[in-house]
């Protein structure tokens, strides 16, 4: 008897071993269900990603950007209105038109010029105001003061002689003024009759002070903003070392081409055009026309 039960072997172990396998089959069942779960969490993140990042771009080029270009060109349409129309007012003031007539010698009449031509810069939101005499070449700025005498033969000055020849009552000039170190968009109006005008006179708005501007409207670091004139130069940047430039030195130069184009054919509605710069990024352009 104790043969035969030396004989028999124990079941126990083909139980422990069935149950290995179970474990393990169990552990691959769920490795997979682990990885499965881990690549759809990443496939839906993936996805909802690019949704939200094309939604994100297609908001910004259908409405953001479109804003903003919108929103600088009124701006800047705005602030020149404002500075045509007190450009108007100062050249037509009858008061001051007498005390240019007189060759500047009626001292009471030469207080209330100087003082308007001061409130001006003080108290609005212009750079400078002056007033230039036809009679006495005479050039009176904001301060009180008297900072230049015109001469013909002054390249300085031939922006005077030839607005008095020009007729028009009102023009919008771009210069550097070298009594002021600084460049400014003049308003200058002929004043008096503009077939025999007795002077010029306006106010200017300095690009340094609008270029500070232009930094409100930047949508980041890497945005740039630029205002151009018709062949494509850079008058106003919120960089100032890109004044002076041409758009196409800082753009491709298809790119500048097609909005020099569109400038000139007078784009009144922002536009966007989607270029890749030389770094194989894709770049927005949004661009617009202003009134003035």
């Amino acid at each position: 008897m104790n043969v035969n039960g030396r004989d028999r072997e124990p079941s126990g172990g083909s139980l422990n071993d069935r149950g290995l396998f179970y474990d393990r089959g169990t552990i691959k069942v769920v490795a997979w269900a682990c990885v499965i779960i881990i690549v759809s969490v990443a496939l839906t993140g993936f996805i909802n990603y690019e949704i939200t990042r094309k939604a994100v771009v297609d908001k910004l080029k259908s409405r953001d950007l479109l804003v903003v270009v919108d929103s600088i060109a009124g701006k800047i349409d705005g602030r020149v209105a404002r500075a045509k129309e007190t450009a108007s007012m100062l050249a037509q003031d009858p008061a001051i038109l007498q005390w240019v007539n007189g060759a500047e010698q009626d001292e009471r009449l030469g207080g209330y010029a100087k003082t308007r031509l001061h409130n001006n810069a003080q108290h609005y939101d212009y750079a400078n105001s002056f007033i230039v005499s036809a009679v006495t070449n005479h050039y009176w700025a904001e301060g009180f003061q008297m900072i230049q005498v015109m001469s013909p033969g002054d390249p300085n000055s031939l922006w005077f002689f030839e607005a008095m020849k020009s007729g028009k009552p009102l023009q919008l000039n771009l210069d550097y003024n070298i009594a002021r170190q600084d460049t400014f968009v003049f308003l200058n109006a002929l004043m008096g009759d503009p077939a025999q005008p007795v002077g010029v006179a306006g106010v200017g708005l300095s690009l340094r002070d609008i270029s500070r501007d232009f930094q409100k409207f930047k949508f980041g670091e890497d945005s740039r903003l630029w205002m151009i004139d018709s062949t494509g130069k850079v008058y106003l940047s919120d960089n100032l070392s890109d004044n002076g430039k041409y758009l196409g030195e800082l753009i491709p130069m298809p790119v500048a081409a097609r909005i020099v184009y569109d400038r000139t054919a007078s784009t009144t509605s922002p536009q966007i055009i989607e270029y890749v710069n030389a770094a194989g990024e894709t770049v927005d352009l949004g661009y617009q026309s202003t009134q003035t």
